[in-house]
């Protein structure tokens, strides 16, 4: 389970309408930064995630986005785990 900082709010939504998917169900992660006003406060991802009570689950990149963060060293990862077989 993952969770912000206690001034981010993290929804996770349906990637087709927008709308706020129920807990437990798959979506997009959208974080809201509402320490901001003057600004952009919200960021839509191109991360999969379920809510759950407290936070959120993080599956993974959604199919056919560009790896960023984290995939990347996940994908340096395996190639290298491949050349050394």
């Amino acid at each position: 389970m993952k969770s912000g900082p206690h001034w981010i709010r993290t929804r996770v939504v349906n990637p087709l309408t927008g709308d706020e998917v129920p807990e437990g169900e798959m979506g997009v992660l959208v974080h809201h930064d509402l320490a901001h006003f003057n600004s952009v406060s919200a960021l839509l991802t191109e991360d999969a995630g379920r809510a759950v009570t407290g936070g959120f689950h993080l599956l993974g990149r959604v199919t056919g986005a560009d790896a960023k963060g984290c995939s990347l060293a996940m994908e340096e990862f395996l190639a290298a785990a491949q050349g050394a077989v």
